[in-house]
């Protein structure tokens, strides 16, 4: 098993996906912190999005890129996103 397999850098499909993750995250923080009207609405699509996302990693790439996904949702999503809402919301 090689680190490809575990992480298919070459695959355009799976940065989608991490991108995918990474917007519905950020749609759930705005909804949560922002100012918008339509906070519930916003919510449940960024939850829908992240949601989608894993079951896509999953259905696509297996479960190994589902472990990666939920890493890298952990490490680098979580915080980038927190600082971006941070700053739109001063």
């Amino acid at each position: 098993m090689s680190f490809n397999d575990f992480i298919n850098l070459g695959e355009i499909w799976w940065w989608m996906i991490v991108l995918l993750n990474f917007f519905g995250y950020f749609l759930l923080r705005y909804g949560m912190t922002g100012d918008a009207r339509l906070k519930a609405i916003i919510e449940l699509m960024g939850s829908g999005l992240i949601v989608a996302s894993f079951i896509a990693m999953v259905m696509l790439f297996g479960f190994l890129s589902l472990i990666s996904l939920i890493v890298i949702f952990w490490i680098i999503i979580t915080p980038t996103v927190e600082i971006a809402v941070r700053k739109i919301n001063l």
